[in-house]
């Protein structure tokens, strides 16, 4: 069994099948993972379903023990199964309440900046990656 720091909480309202893709892949990467089906996302509902993978640490420190190539094989299964990637989004959210919004695939310049990024400045606020300026832009 993992230790707490290595266990994630999956919550969706997405269909089964992608959540066991998910869970299968964080479980390789040494996750325990936790799944609920009764999730109500907060806030605005923009997309059609919602993967909101909850760590039990830091969003950087899942970034980081992930590694860039396994975080971005967990979002290229998450965006890659589906026809209408547009109407999906994946959330990370840290115990800190610090959350990643991802609505597509990312690209080497969002996976480097995340990994530069000064995460001791930025807790608990909320970040999407805006693509025309290439830049993680804080919602908080």
């Amino acid at each position: 069994m993992a230790s707490t720091e290595r266990t994630v909480t999956i919550q969706s309202t997405a269909p089964p099948h992608l959540v066991q893709v998910i869970s299968d892949e964080l479980g390789r990467a040494g996750y325990d993972v936790i799944t609920s089906n009764h999730f109500r996302p907060k806030g605005l509902a923009a997309a059609r379903w919602l993967i909101e993978v909850g760590a039990k640490q830091t969003v950087d420190g899942f970034f980081l023990a992930l590694g860039a190539a396994g975080f971005n094989k967990l979002v290229r299964t998450v965006f890659d199964s589906e026809d209408d990637a547009d109407a999906t989004r994946l959330e990370v959210v840290d115990k800190e309440e610090t959350r990643l919004t991802l609505s597509s695939v990312l690209s080497d310049e969002a996976l480097i900046a995340l990994r530069d990024m000064d995460w001791a400045t930025v807790r608990g606020n909320s970040f999407t990656w805006a693509a025309d300026c290439q830049e993680w832009k804080s919602s908080a």
